[in-house]
């Protein structure tokens, strides 16, 4: 956009617009991929033997079984604090709602809960990267090689079975699905701090969050490909009109 002043307003206006579009998407991924992890979470610590508290994340060190054992509370303790802060907020009168809040008083839920663990500790707790191989012979396990057997047995018992709407022959490897989270992770954060997507390639972030809904729910796929804005949002970008002149 060289010193253009009218150019770049342009584009730091195009950069706004696919920036919220790409917010939205990884907002709704990210409740797919909790809901969905935390289902599949239930039903293995019900059918685990001994049978595992399918109530972890509320009851974090009360008969959690391995593999899930190893992260629970790690995962637990600070999301129920922020809980507990949410829930004051409510009774006090304090945030954004007009009047009463209509949960003043009410017990913190699963769901409260739920919703306070970011998608960097779903990524860092329930995904797995796969071990190199070094130069010298050596094996190099990330980020060290106890850490990524829990989160290999994790992700086999649990997270897989997140990833399971297409069939067991199309299902997605692991290390694949790792390395997209981490992209995703990196997206969010980005976004979320109000940096620029000028220099990043927002169409392989779309195709990585698409990926990653069609392993999760074909449905949601579905029904957001529908209204996708993404396609028309890139296709605007200033820079391929200024270059096409």
């Amino acid at each position: 956009m060289g010193n253009h002043a009218g150019r770049a307003i342009k584009l730091y206006k195009w950069d706004a617009e696919i920036s919220a579009a790409l917010w939205n998407l990884v907002a709704l991924v990210e409740v797919v991929l909790r809901n969905k992890i935390c289902t599949q979470a239930e039903i293995w610590s019900d059918a685990n033997v001994p049978r595992s508290n399918r109530d972890w994340i509320m009851q974090p060190r009360q008969n959690v079984q391995e593999p899930l054992s190893k992260v629970s509370a790690s995962i637990s303790d600070p999301a129920i604090r922020k809980a507990l802060k949410a829930k004051k907020v409510r009774d006090e009168g304090t945030g954004l709602t007009r009047g009463s809040h209509p949960r003043k008083g009410q017990p913190i839920t699963k769901d409260d809960v739920i919703s306070q663990v970011t998608l960097s500790q779903w990524n860092e707790y329930f995904f797995y990267r796969a071990p190199t191989q070094e130069p010298n012979g050596s094996v190099k396990y990330y980020p060290d090689e106890t850490t990524y057997e829990f989160r290999k047995a994790i992700y086999e018992k649990i997270t897989c079975n997140a990833f399971s709407a297409l069939s067991d022959s199309d299902r997605i490897d692991p290390d694949d699905v790792s390395r997209i989270m981490n992209r995703v992770v990196l997206l969010r954060n980005r976004i979320g701090h109000q940096e620029p997507l000028i220099d990043i390639d927002c169409g392989k972030s779309r195709e990585d969050l698409l990926t990653l809904l069609k392993h999760l729910d074909t449905a949601v796929l579905s029904n957001y490909t529908a209204s996708d804005p993404i396609p028309k949002i890139l296709k605007a970008d200033p820079r391929i009109r200024q270059s096409r002149r």
